[in-house]
């Protein structure tokens, strides 16, 4: 929503949305410390924060702690949305009697198959380095411990233990393999979506489950409009995102669908983007709590 003040036209953003990714983290998965204060520049802006990933909650959640805003969540790939780092307002998952289909169809394949929860993953233990039977991540500090278990036979421990997860991963080594069984489970399960990921990787997720019903979800539950957005995109999913809302950016290594949406594009997740285009933009807006207390309108 733009203000009037000394007959310009100013413009007052309220969301700060982020591909987590590929665009805040580095290629290498850090975060660098300069975009770290940058974010924490806008939020003490009262501008709130989002972070946006087709990564799994556990991981996402570690981010979103080194941010310290507390930020809004929006993780495997929408089906997952949080308020703030710890409470759900949308959950999307995969029902129980089709994940024990899908893992009995799978266990006949050669892959490792693993099935997330926001709480834990349990896994095969195929083609695992070492035969571990389970294992605990745990960061000193950490108040919450997500754990890794693997088990002999997935379809053996879903009979005693059902399970709804968020979302499935399978690694299959063989191109031609992962073509057949992307084939298989699109002809046998209409209510799923199998996507090609990283190397040697597919992803079971549940149907209709996008980035942009997700953002549009988290919007009307903030009372925020698009035009009050800056988006800063990187995923091809994120291209009409990028397009609609107030500012659209993409970072210099976007795919190139993101980019020609974009209304800006700023340097490189390597070459701190965010941090720069958060400079350069809301730097120049007050903060929003002022605004309020002049009576100047922002909504």
């Amino acid at each position: 929503m733009g203000i009037m003040k000394g007959g310009l036209d100013i413009m007052v953003y309220k969301l700060l949305m982020i591909n987590m990714d590929g665009a805040l983290l580095s290629s290498k998965g850090k975060l660098h410390t300069h975009t770290r204060e940058s974010i924490e520049y806008v939020a003490k802006k009262g501008v709130e924060v989002a972070l946006m990933t087709s990564e799994n909650y556990d991981y996402t959640q570690r981010t979103g702690k080194a941010l310290r805003c507390n930020p809004h969540i929006i993780a495997h790939q929408g089906g997952f949305i949080l308020e703030n780092l710890h409470n759900p307002i949308f959950v999307k998952r995969i029902p129980e009697n089709t994940t024990l289909d899908i893992i009995r169809f799978l266990e006949k394949l050669s892959g490792h198959i693993r099935l997330i929860h926001e709480d834990m993953t349990i896994g095969n233990r195929m083609d695992l380095p070492t035969p571990l039977f389970a294992r605990i991540k745990w960061t000193p500090g950490e108040t919450n411990i997500y754990a890794q278990q693997f088990v002999d036979s997935l379809d053996e421990y879903l009979r005693t233990h059902p399970m709804s997860p968020l979302q499935i991963d399978i690694y299959i080594d063989k191109k031609q393999d992962r073509i057949d069984a992307k084939s298989g489970l699109e002809a046998m399960f209409e209510n799923v979506m199998i996507q090609e990921s990283h190397p040697n990787k597919l992803v079971i997720l549940p149907e209709q489950v996008t980035k942009e019903k997700a953002f549009n979800y988290l919007l009307k539950n903030r009372g925020i409009a698009a035009n009050e957005v800056v988006l800063i995109g990187s995923d091809q999913d994120e291209s009409e995102l990028v397009r609609n809302v107030g500012l659209g950016v993409a970072v210099a290594n976007a795919d190139a669908a993101v980019k020609r949406s974009a209304k800006w594009i700023t340097r490189s997740n390597d070459e701190l983007g965010v941090a720069y285009l958060i400079k350069e933009v809301f730097r120049r807006q007050h903060p929003i709590g002022f605004l309020k207390k002049m009576n100047i309108k922002t909504d």
